[in-house]
């Protein structure tokens, strides 16, 4: 029971929208970034699982470390690389003229509720 108390406590509760609810609570413009978030395959159903997740795109050097602020707030996100001044291939994203292209990859450790 314990451990389904720390996973509850320390992962992102699993529901239909975690991308959508990512989104708003990163404060994410879809217009400069781009998130990718990926669900393993053959993890479904398990009680705790590990997600991929990628956002890249253009912004500010200071906006950017605000953002993996804000990622290590939330309890079950990780972050496992960190590139400044990356190339990023995406044309649908805006950029600024002072903006710097980076690229954040990590985990996401999600809990889906006792059955």
């Amino acid at each position: 029971k314990q451990r389904y108390v720390f996973a509850e406590n320390n992962a992102v509760i699993f529901n239909d929208k975690i991308k959508e609810t990512l989104i708003n609570q990163l404060n994410l413009d879809e217009s400069k970034y781009d998130f990718k978030f990926q669900q393993p395959e053959g993890k479904i159903g398990k009680v705790l699982a590990s997600y991929d997740y990628t956002i890249e795109g253009f912004d500010s050097f200071s906006n950017v470390f605000s953002l993996l602020s804000d990622i290590e707030k939330i309890n079950g996100l990780t972050v496992k690389d960190a590139c400044f001044n990356c190339e990023i291939e995406n044309d649908e994203l805006k950029k600024s003229t002072d903006d710097i292209g980076f690229k954040v990859e990590g985990d996401i450790y999600v809990y889906s509720k006792e059955k």
